[in-house]
């Protein structure tokens, strides 16, 4: 069993790193054309660029490792399969418990990896990555608006879903004015423009305002509007605070600021979301190799290429069910508590069902 074992887990690994090379090199392809423009067009060193694309792999790892590791599953169990070496177990009476338990093993050990390195470690290398990157853009008012990202303007928040940078359109915005009287601002879309006598303008279009004294926070007054204009005073560049995307936020920091605004009667349904998330991709790696086992094992044909080939396809419905799961927690169709799970869940009992007929036969 100890050379089974070995064997096993050399072909795991192999076949996980070969995964890791490919879908890294995939999704870092989405970034590459940024890094080309602050090459060429902001003259910044190819040291620096080095330092980004590193912290940009590191967070790459979050989506990466569960794929590859879903990857090497399949490829590995099919390879068994196709040379009829789980046929040969079978024939020896060696259970098949024997030979699944070690990718499950190590999915479970992934998956706690993935807690802490979804929940600590990439928002601190978001960070440095969003630091080094703030550093090198141009420091004006408008800039500093990223996707899903918090920026702070003396007393007001302003958290944006959506950013066209080419009109400055913006969609999914939230302004939070905190202080005697909190209000919150939400708008569906709106623009964003930069006036050097009166500071920052926002036009925002269909959305509602509420507001809530600090003193009486049960106290809610709320109405919509059709058209609405607010001006944040900018006297000074430097009174921007650094812009902190959602995703910098560690796991204990997202509760903070969901304690924070549930204290103060604010919507917080974007924080939580981001919250679940994590856990949710965390528990995916064990979720996709429990699909993944027998998929590998009932399938008889050329291991790496069919492996590739199924691992797209799972991966591709698991990301549907993810981003519908996304879309109904944020739309409040749907408890993000519950909605968000709904790939796994999916993958888990599709799983659960593959092995049992496996077992039985």
């Amino acid at each position: 069993m100890k050379i089974l074992t070995r064997y096993i887990y050399k072909e795991l690994i192999s076949s996980f790193f070969v995964g890791m090379l490919v879908f890294t090199f995939i999704l870092f392809m989405n970034s590459i054309f940024q890094l080309i423009d602050l090459l060429v067009t902001k003259k910044v060193s190819l040291v620096i660029i080095s330092e980004l694309t590193l912290y940009i792999i590191l967070t790459l790892f979050t989506f990466t490792v569960p794929i590859s590791i879903f990857f090497a599953v399949i490829f590995t169990y099919s390879k068994l399969s196709e040379s009829n070496e789980i046929t040969a177990l079978r024939s020896a009476g060696i259970p098949v418990v024997h030979y699944i338990w070690q990718p499950l093993l190590a999915s479970i050990l992934l998956t706690v990896i993935l807690c802490w390195i979804n929940l600590y470690s990439i928002p601190k290398t978001q960070g440095q990555f969003m630091k080094i990157y703030n550093a090198i853009i141009q420091k004006q008012p408008l800039s500093r608006f990223e996707e899903k990202t918090f920026v702070e303007l003396g007393d007001y928040k302003i958290y944006v879903d959506r950013v066209n940078n080419k009109t400055n359109d913006l969609s999914g915005i939230n302004i939070y004015k905190l202080g005697a009287e909190n209000k919150l601002i939400i708008a569906k879309k709106g623009k964003a423009t930069f006036d050097t006598s009166k500071g920052l303008v926002f036009t925002l279009n269909d959305g509602i305002i509420e507001t809530a004294s600090s003193i009486e926070p049960d106290r809610l007054t709320r109405f919509s509007f059709v058209d609405y204009k607010i001006t944040i005073p900018v006297n000074d560049e430097k009174q921007i605070k650094q812009a902190r995307t959602i995703r910098e936020f560690t796991g204990n920091e997202l509760l903070t600021e969901i304690e924070k605004y549930k204290k103060q009667n604010l919507s917080f349904s974007h924080i939580k979301i981001e919250y679940i998330l994590r856990w949710v991709i965390s528990f995916s790696a064990f979720c996709l190799v429990l699909v993944g086992l027998p998929m590998g094992i009932m399938t008889r044909q050329t291991g790496r290429s069919l492996g590739m080939g199924l691992s797209i396809v799972i991966i591709g419905i698991y990301y549907f069910l993810l981003m519908l799961g996304i879309t109904l927690a944020e739309k409040q169709v749907f408890s993000a508590d519950y909605i968000l799970w709904l790939s796994n869940v999916v993958m888990l009992a599709g799983g659960l069902m593959l092995n049992y007929r496996v077992i039985k036969t």
